[in-house]
């Protein structure tokens, strides 16, 4: 903790008295060498008789420019603050972590490189990571339950073709990662291949194909899948899907079996600001036939688009219900 302090208060020292630039919601710019934001959000969650408030995280984000060359860190605390009715106690805990920060060189539209912990691209889903700007409180299962949100490696994209508006990620990891915590799956082997087209703003698709290990389980995975968005009158679809196919390292036979998982979900604005959203989630897993559906309904309130309140419902087919509500703010 107050090493990352140290580290933002030279960074402060270092640019005082250069251009100093704020916009709310878009971070502190400095002599166009320096960016420095900061999001916060509070949530809570009540299932059945079992309740949760919860300071959930804080980050500090800061990006450095050489030329074409760039240092992005975010630094972030989770669960600072909790009162859980389920364990009868409140803590306080603030404890900063390296949750993203890689080195980026950009050569040109075609070629770019990206070296360390960076978020893994894949879909929709898994690239927005700061909680304002997401519609729903909870993330879908393709996020959380399929593959590592988090690589820590070597991404390499850009366009195949920018009149056809093709682009292209690949990326690798090939080693340990520079921090475990916050990640939803834990390995250091993984290797994907994720092509694009773009047509609007509000319309793209794309398919990707890759595999990983997870450690703790000692699985081996490799995927597809499929993803798009679109926009028909005035509501919001995007939907991914994902099969994976799953061996064992520790059984002796090391059967194989299927996984697959999916959302579909649409957005509509029905007040000023105010927007419904719906989504439906699944997850089948041959190996133990287990399979998972839920029902999301939120509403979020987005006085600015870096403002976000949100109200959400969860229905689940074979256990209780979830009511959830957070609140977020990018600075």
């Amino acid at each position: 903790m107050k090493k990352i302090i140290s580290i933002f208060l030279l960074l402060y020292t270092f640019s005082y008295g250069e251009d100093l630039f704020y916009q709310f919601g878009r971070g502190l710019n400095v002599d166009n060498h320096l960016w420095l934001g900061s999001y916060v959000s509070l949530n809570y969650w009540k299932k059945g008789d079992k309740s949760e408030v919860k300071f959930d995280d804080i980050a500090l984000l800061s990006k450095i420019f050489f030329g074409k060359f760039s240092l992005f860190s975010e630094f972030e605390a989770k669960d600072i603050y909790v009162s859980s009715s389920k364990n009868k106690n409140k803590y306080w805990d603030i404890n900063f972590e390296i949750e993203r920060i890689f080195f980026n060189y950009h050569h040109n539209e075609f070629f770019n490189i990206k070296v360390g912990r960076f978020l893994t691209p894949l879909g929709i889903w898994n690239k927005i990571h700061i909680d304002a700007l997401k519609w729903t409180v909870s993330d879908p299962l393709v996020s959380t339950s399929f593959f590592p949100m988090f690589t820590t490696g070597i991404n390499v994209n850009g366009y195949i073709s920018t009149k056809r508006r093709l682009r292209y990620e690949l990326f690798l990891q090939k080693n340990k990662s520079i921090n475990s915590s916050y990640n939803n799956l834990r390995t250091d082997n993984i290797i994907g291949l994720q092509i694009e087209k773009l047509l609007d703003i509000n319309k793209k698709y794309g398919i990707n194909i890759g595999s990983f290990e997870e450690k703790n389980i000692q699985e081996k995975y490799r995927f597809l899948g499929l993803y798009g968005k679109t926009k028909i009158t005035s509501v919001y679809l995007s939907s991914e899907i994902y099969y994976a196919n799953e061996k064992s390292k520790q059984s002796i036979k090391h059967k194989e079996h299927g996984k697959i998982t999916y959302y579909l979900q649409l957005v509509k604005k029905i007040f000023k600001k105010t927007y419904f959203i719906f989504r439906k989630d699944g997850l089948y897993d041959s190996s133990d036939k287990h399979r998972v559906d839920i029902w999301t309904f939120t509403l979020n309130f987005r006085p600015r688009f870096n403002i976000s309140f949100k109200l959400e419902y969860q229905l689940y087919e074979r256990v209780s219900d979830y009511i959830r509500f957070s609140s977020a703010l990018l600075f």
